[in-house]
């Protein structure tokens, strides 16, 4: 039975549009958060390619933040974060 999935983590991608499909540059890349809410909901989660893991914030201050590493100098086309409407706002 595969484990729950956390209702407030957070899931972000990176995508290039080239001429024949999006590439996802976020993947498994390294990722840096400003806080993290315990071992099950670091800011790796958010790029791992697991859908059942995302990053999670603690509940401190009023702004979070994540950062990914994407290796070099990158076009970025579109950014997509997911998560539930109580903790992102954009």
């Amino acid at each position: 039975m595969p484990a729950r999935r956390n209702a407030r983590a957070h899931r972000i991608a990176v995508l290039n549009a080239r001429a024949d499909a999006e590439v996802l540059l976020s993947d498994h890349r390294p990722a840096t958060a400003s806080s993290e809410a315990g071992p099950g909901s670091v800011a790796g989660s958010a790029v791992d390619g697991d859908p059942w893991t995302g990053w999670r914030s603690e509940r401190r201050g009023r702004y979070q933040w994540i950062a990914v590493d994407l290796g070099a100098i990158s076009t970025v086309s579109r950014v997509s974060l997911r998560g539930s409407r109580e903790c992102a706002r954009a």
